[in-house]
């Protein structure tokens, strides 16, 4: 199938080990055909593209820190809840992400937050951004560009250059910020849905030219998932879609990653609605 260890290892782009057994790698369809006929080969699936998608406000949740019976209050505003959000990466370096009133980072948070590029761990990490990681060869492998090529358009890094990412970790666990103005509009305070929330950053979505819209592929997504289960989230966040199929099948890749997911306790949440298609036939997709 393929003749050597040392050729098998070039192809290979991930090892999912964390949360599920399995891996990605450059194959032919010949060769794809042989590994899915093997014993204990559940499914082979081919990597595909997926576009970020945009959420809406909570306002409508009745979500109001000023109801002590609701459900905001009730959980403690998220209160050492680690929240994993796949998207375009991060821009920490914000008040909205201050980490004002919040205790120690969770002992079982196994995430990691480095400087790499123009992202620094210490502007943009700190107890509320508590893990960054990014993920990139399955965009490469598929559009068949160099990090040089990449380079171009993007910071190698968790660092949010479009700015999705930053805007749904914002929606999710955003912290208080007071008096916000916008065009000198007084427009109160602003908050995410668990201001007390954790947050563990996956970025997946890359820019291949000038002002496009950041793209990311399945490969990277199951490893963002992958290693989301061993940072120790509670909940994964993906504002993110594709011409979906039918997501009700365990081995279609999203919900391959969310049934992993599932197993160990950990949500996917979807965007209610993608490029027009409903979604509510997944059990391990939670859609908003």
């Amino acid at each position: 199938m393929i003749p050597s260890r040392g050729e098998a290892k070039k192809l290979m782009l991930y090892s999912y080990r964390h949360g599920f057994s399995g891996f990605a790698a450059k194959l032919t369809n010949s060769q794809a055909k042989q590994i899915g006929e093997l014993p204990g080969v559940v499914q082979v699936i081919q990597n595909r593209f997926y576009k970020t998608q945009t959420s809406m406000s909570w306002d409508f949740l009745g979500l109001s820190k000023n109801f002590p019976n609701n459900l905001l209050n009730k959980t403690n505003q998220g209160d050492g809840i680690i929240i994993g959000v796949i998207d375009s990466g991060i821009w920490g370096d914000s008040e909205a992400f201050n980490d004002n009133g919040l205790g120690p980072i969770p002992a079982r948070c196994k995430g990691i937050c480095k400087s790499e590029g123009n992202f620094n761990a210490t502007k943009h990490c700190n107890r509320k951004i508590i893990g960054a990681r990014w993920y990139i060869r399955g965009c490469m492998e598929e559009k068949g560009v160099n990090k040089t090529m990449l380079k171009n358009y993007n910071d190698l890094s968790a660092l949010d250059e479009y700015g999705h990412g930053t805007h749904c970790a914002f929606t999710a666990a955003g912290s208080y910020v007071n008096n916000v103005k916008y065009y000198n509009l007084n427009m109160g305070t602003a908050r995410g849905g668990a201001p007390l929330a954790r947050l563990a950053i996956y970025k997946v979505g890359w820019q291949l030219e000038e002002d496009g819209e950041p793209i990311m592929t399945t490969v990277d997504i199951l490893a963002s998932i992958d290693d989301a289960i061993k940072d120790g989230v509670d909940v994964l966040s993906a504002s993110l879609g594709e011409d979906f199929k039918n997501l009700a099948e365990v081995h279609e890749d999203l919900a391959l990653g969310a049934f992993h997911a599932v197993i160990h306790g950990i949500l996917l949440l979807l965007p209610g609605e993608i490029m027009g298609l409903t979604l509510t036939q997944s059990p391990m997709l939670l859609h908003g």
